[in-house]
């Protein structure tokens, strides 16, 4: 599916940020502009750790929510996803710490049994001892096999398939978003979409009540960003973004809220 300009337009956003100094994650998050709610699209913020969404009072906007999903079904789907979350991340550190895989362990120890007792008996080897000698050269030949063998998997192992957690997350809880929204959710006229990188995950309402709500555009919904990135760097030179600069100022649904006003006129 592709993405909507405004996503990527903030993922790239992030990825500059990254590039141009060392953030950790809570104080990426702070610098992220994250989706305001709406009627059309609903916002939940991952954690600062980035292993669960954010839960609690606040999560679920009731201003939006009420009539469109039950806030006990709406706390569980956040509550697995995040358990999902916190077992990739468990997965994760478990094999950041394995290390030396163990097979490779015992191929070594292997070649270790079979080289040593070739130098003993290459040392002792008999004169004119036809099979002593094939052993002694029989036992060189294992040992070296084995050690090629080891050397050319490890040469040829990618590290670019180590997955990263982000990757982990998106194929885990990603999938978990997409099976829920083809049994569940796209009959109900709403969708959930998890943001690469899991910075946030929205619920897009694209009908309520069986009345089709008008489009937004979507690129017109973003929060005003955090005092800490006013002067961040940006794609246009440094200049800033005009874009953003118009968010600040601009309703996305005007001052009245004509929009939303008829919008209850609708579901009434």
């Amino acid at each position: 599916k592709e993405m909507e300009p405004r996503i990527q337009e903030e993922l790239d956003s992030i990825e500059n940020l990254k590039e141009s100094r060392y953030l950790t994650r809570s104080e990426l998050m702070d610098m992220i502009n994250f989706p305001k709610n709406s009627p059309n699209l609903i916002c939940i913020k991952s954690n600062d750790k980035g292993i669960g969404f954010l839960k609690g009072e606040g999560v679920y906007d009731s201003k939006f929510l009420a009539g469109v999903i039950k806030k006990d079904d709406f706390d569980d789907i956040i509550n697995r996803a995040s358990t999902l979350m916190g077992q990739v991340y468990s997965k994760k550190r478990k094999m950041d710490s394995q290390g030396v895989p163990t097979w490779y362990k015992l191929a070594l120890l292997l070649a270790i049994i079979t080289a040593f007792p070739f130098l003993i008996m290459a040392y002792y080897l008999p004169e004119e001892d036809l099979w002593f000698e094939i052993l002694t050269f029989t036992l060189l030949a294992v040992s070296l096999i084995i050690v090629s063998m080891v050397s050319v998997v490890n040469f040829c192992h990618k590290t670019d398939d180590i997955k990263t957690f982000e990757v982990m997350i998106m194929e885990r809880v990603g999938i978990f978003f997409e099976r829920l929204n083809e049994d569940e959710y796209k009959q109900k006229g709403m969708e959930w979409y998890l943001v690469p990188g899991h910075y946030w995950l929205e619920l897009r309402i694209h009908k309520r009540r069986n009345n089709f709500v008008d489009e937004v555009d979507h690129n017109q919904i973003f929060t005003t960003p955090h005092e800490s990135i006013e002067n961040r760097p940006s794609n246009n030179g440094g200049k800033g973004s005009s874009k953003r600069e118009e968010l600040k100022t601009e309703e996305p649904f005007g001052k009245d809220h004509s929009e939303i006003g008829n919008l209850d006129k609708l579901q009434n």
